[in-house]
């Protein structure tokens, strides 16, 4: 009888057999093919690198490509080097990496990747020629991302203006800010990257002050206020009459970087706006123009129904506090209960309160710390109290903790329980 189960089977395995010989076969050679690549790559980096220390210890002004290398730079070559990407074949640091762009970003290379952004199908290709123009770090490469940085394709625009960023003159700057007007997403990146451009790039900020978005104008502002904003005093005294309120508050803030007296007016007016963002960097800056002279000017807005500005009041009490006593001693004693509390927190946070309590303790306290210490201890915000006990010796502790018995005995005797349980713990002081 045939046994036709043999006939079946055998042609099957057969079948199996050759496919897992040329799934093995296949499988040799990309390891072959890949590590051929790899190898190849890394020599291509290593004649680039040898050519460039060459040239660095000659002192030739003109670079001559080695034989073994690729005809013409690639891309990926481009980015392995300025990003160190091959790190673990080889690295360039950062003298290596100008002489290298010195040496291999020529006009014509740049005009190669223009072409390849406007002219390639792939995108891909054209990302990726895109970036090398940023890393190129070359004014002529604006021109060629002038169309990209503001295409409808997202991902294009966005290696657009990241390629923008690296580039930074003023130049790419403008289109940086009309690539911000064309694409609100954007906004907070290309702001970001606009810091460590030259001082030039506040020409082309300042034309976009102008714009119908109030938005765009406010953020406009802001950014100019990293540019030494002097020059555009003017300008900003009247934004900051804006009819957005963004802008205006943008607008005090800019006056306040500029660090101009001839500011302050404006500023001070300001104090007076109706909206609470306007107020508290209105405070704040009138504080960097003037410094402690600002004081009569914005202290009666310890009083202000926005929390923002009466903190930022605080702020300035705290930046100035011995200024500021004839204020707060007023406010210790009054009735207003925000006032109150407010300059407790400007004695604690500006240390004056362990000052005084070390004068107390040392017996050459005056009336002024007294009444000082009591309205803070009044407040209920006595934590700073506590803490500027524990930082006094033995004998001043004591002397301390007296004093304070005298305006609350209840708080004296708290304070006296944590030392000695802290003295307990860590030992006598």
């Amino acid at each position: 009888m045939r046994d036709y189960y043999v006939d079946i089977v055998w042609p099957i395995n057969i079948a199996i057999l050759a496919a897992v010989i040329l799934t093995v076969a296949a499988i040799i050679i990309c390891l072959i093919l890949k590590d051929y690549i790899w190898h190849r790559r890394r020599q291509e980096l290593l004649d680039i690198k040898s050519n460039v220390y060459e040239m660095a210890i000659s002192g030739r002004k003109k670079c001559v490509i080695p034989k073994s290398s690729a005809p013409r730079l690639t891309s990926r070559q481009l980015i392995d080097i300025e990003t160190n990407r091959g790190r673990d074949m080889v690295f360039f640091n950062d003298s290596e990496q100008e002489m290298f762009k010195k040496c291999f970003i020529t006009p014509e290379y740049i005009a190669a990747l223009s072409r390849t952004v406007k002219n390639s199908w792939s995108k891909r290709r054209r990302i990726e020629a895109i970036i090398c123009l940023g890393y190129s770090g070359s004014d002529k490469a604006v021109d060629a991302l002038a169309g990209p940085v503001l295409s409808r394709d997202t991902d294009i625009a966005y290696f657009s203006i990241i390629a923008l960023g690296r580039i930074k003159t003023p130049r790419s700057a403008g289109l940086l800010l009309r690539a911000m007007k064309n694409s609100p997403a954007n906004r907070l990146k290309i702001s970001s990257l606009l810091d460590g451009f030259p001082p030039e790039t506040a020409d082309e900020i300042i034309k976009f002050t102008d714009d119908k978005d109030p938005d765009l104008r406010a953020l406009a502002i802001t950014l100019l206020a990293r540019f030494n904003p002097v020059k555009y005093i003017k300008k900003l005294e009247s934004l900051a009459e804006d009819k957005s309120p963004e802008v205006r508050a943008a607008a005090c803030e800019c006056l306040g970087a500029s660090g101009s007296a001839q500011a302050g007016a404006t500023l001070v007016e300001r104090l007076k706006d109706g909206n609470w963002l306007v107020k508290t960097r209105a405070v704040l800056a009138l504080e960097k123009v003037e410094g402690a002279a600002a004081l009569p000017e914005v202290i009666n807005l310890i009083s202000d129904a926005s929390w923002s500005v009466v903190d930022a009041v605080k702020d300035v009490m705290t930046s100035h506090i011995k200024e500021s006593l004839p204020y707060i001693e007023k406010f210790i004693s009054g009735k207003d209960e925000i006032a109150k509390k407010y300059s407790a927190i400007a004695l604690e946070n500006s240390g004056y309160v362990t000052e005084l309590l070390g004068r107390i303790a040392e017996g050459r306290g005056d009336s002024r710390d007294l009444r000082l210490l009591e309205g803070v201890i009044k407040s209920g915000l006595h934590f700073g109290v506590e803490a500027a006990v524990g930082s006094l010796d033995s004998a001043g502790r004591a002397a301390a903790v007296k004093a304070i018995g005298k305006i609350d005995r209840k708080l004296a005797g708290h304070i006296k329980r944590r030392l000695s349980a802290l003295e307990r713990r860590e030992g006598p002081a």
